[in-house]
Formats: C-alpha cells, structure tokens, sequence
C-alpha cells in the first residue's frame, strides 16, 4: 500500500519564517532551541516535507522571529473564515432546506448591498 505525501505547509508560511529567521540571525539549530523543537521537525516544515504546526506552536515562532501577532497563523491558513465567525453559519445553514438558505441567501445579499454598495 502506498503512503499518501504529506500536504507541505503553504509557500509563504515557510518563506516568512525563512525570512525571519535571516532577519533575526537564526539558524534552524537556534530556532530550533529557542522554541524547543527538535531541528527535524523545523527542516520539514521549511523544506514542504510536512504540514504546518498546531496554532500553539504557530505562536510560540511568531515570538522567537519577533513577527506581527498572528500573522503566521494568516500564512499557515489558519485565520480568515474563522475570524468572521462563519464557521458557525455555515454549521447553522446545514440544516436548513435549499429553499430555506436561498432566503438566507436574499437577505445577506440586501445586507451587503446595504452595508457595502459598490462604487457607481
């Protein structure tokens, strides 16, 4: 049986903390110390060999490379959709009829037109 290939953590996620690191002088080994982490698992990241890390372990690089916070967490994927809480309505939506989320549909589209009306 074949293994399936990791899915490598997205480009500039691992360009940014490849930058950083130059910026702050680090090597692999020494960001590898200072968060704990053995240089292995740095390597993979750095290299597209693995997926990024958890969103704690996201926190504790954005500190070492002394980036803006979350910004990191921005580049792994991890924040957009989530931060505008549509999670939970598209949860909420799930049940709904197809009739019932057309209406659901209408109104957000009379919202936006409301709040944000394109320029004429």
């Amino acid at each position: 049986m074949a293994t399936q290939k990791p899915t490598p953590a997205p480009k500039g996620f691992r360009d940014l903390i490849k930058s950083a690191m130059e910026k702050e002088g680090l090597n692999i080994t020494e960001l590898a110390q200072r968060a704990n982490l053995s240089q292995a698992f740095i390597s993979r990241i750095l290299n597209g060999e693995r997926g990024a890390p958890t969103d704690q372990i996201i926190l504790k690089l954005e500190k070492i490379l002394r980036l803006k916070t979350k910004q990191l967490l921005y580049e792994a994927g991890r924040l957009g959709l989530e931060k505008e809480g549509l999670p939970l309505l598209m949860r909420t939506l799930g049940p709904l009829s197809p009739e019932d989320v057309q209406k659901v549909q209408k109104l957000a589209d009379k919202l936006a037109a409301k709040y944000h009306p394109e320029p004429q």
